[in-house]
């Protein structure tokens, strides 16, 4: 153990002061019998879960010794000045970060973008409350390497519709920034489809196996009869009604004058309601 360690009693139980940052490189030498707890749960504590679990790096639910010195030589390589982990300050000055590693670079390059995300360009400060919103942090970009394209994201106005289509037809997931979009495998899964209905749609035109019965006219005779839909059943709703109870039929039968004068879809039931309020 280096002579240098400094300790004091509390407890019963002697604890390694912590007086500087460099201090802290000291705890790898540290002999573990010194230790508080040679492990700990990553849930349940008064502390920040989502930081204990990526200290938590085999994601066993419990943090032991060996991790807690790797998340602490991590974080010192990452800084300039150790000190500043003891100062307790609320934020991270970003010319503090050690970029003479591709991790620091990597680290400033990130902090960068979510302060710019963020409407703060200019800062130079980066704080563990702007890291935590991510839905807010990426509702301003484009293209957020979550797999997920909100129809938004796409410039090409066709490419946009079939978004749009997967969407209304597939469905999506919400992204990062809490948008819905679509993703690989529901893009998959629409075109699989769309080429199961064109060759059952091309299989019709070669067989004529009756898929429409009026030839190239069948999608306007579709639509005719959408047009009329509410009418066709509402009147097998009322014969349905009339063979439940034939009392019914002095309600149904109104005359036709008065059933010109109604309007809108559900006529069935609003001619019952007008023949008995009359």
């Amino acid at each position: 153990m280096p002579k240098d360690m400094e300790f004091f009693r509390i407890g019963g139980m002697d604890q390694l002061q912590m007086k500087s940052g460099e201090a802290l490189r000291l705890i790898k030498d540290l002999d573990q019998k010194l230790w508080v707890a040679l492990s700990c749960l990553t849930g349940g504590l008064e502390f920040d879960e989502t930081t204990l679990r990526m200290v938590d790096t085999n994601a066993d639910g419990r943090i032991r010794c060996r991790e807690i010195i790797e998340a602490v030589e991590w974080t010192l390589a990452m800084l300039k000045d150790p000190a500043s982990l003891i100062r307790g300050q609320d934020g991270l000055p970003l010319d503090q970060i050690n970029t003479s590693s591709p991790q620091g670079e990597r680290l400033v390059f990130s902090a960068k973008r979510i302060l710019r995300n963020l409407g703060r360009p200019e800062d130079e400060v980066i704080t563990l409350r702007d890291t935590e919103d991510r839905e807010k942090i990426f509702a301003a970009v484009r293209y957020n390497g979550d797999g997920i394209i909100p129809p938004d994201a796409v410039q090409d106005p066709e490419d946009r519709r079939t978004t749009e289509d997967i969407l209304r037809t597939i469905g999506g997931a919400a992204d990062r920034g809490g948008e819905e979009g679509v993703t690989a495998a529901g893009i998959a899964a629409f075109f699989e489809s769309l080429k199961a209905y064109h060759s059952w749609w091309e299989e019709d035109r070669a067989t004529e196996s009756g898929i429409r019965p009026f030839g190239e006219e069948t999608a306007q005779a579709f639509g005719a009869m959408q047009g009329v839909a509410d009418l066709i059943e509402n009147y097998f709703a009322q014969c349905r009604l009339a063979a439940f109870d034939e009392r019914t039929e002095a309600f149904l039968n109104i005359p036709t004058d008065r059933l010109a004068a109604l309007q809108g879809g559900d006529r069935g039931r609003r001619s019952g309601r007008t023949e008995r309020s009359g």
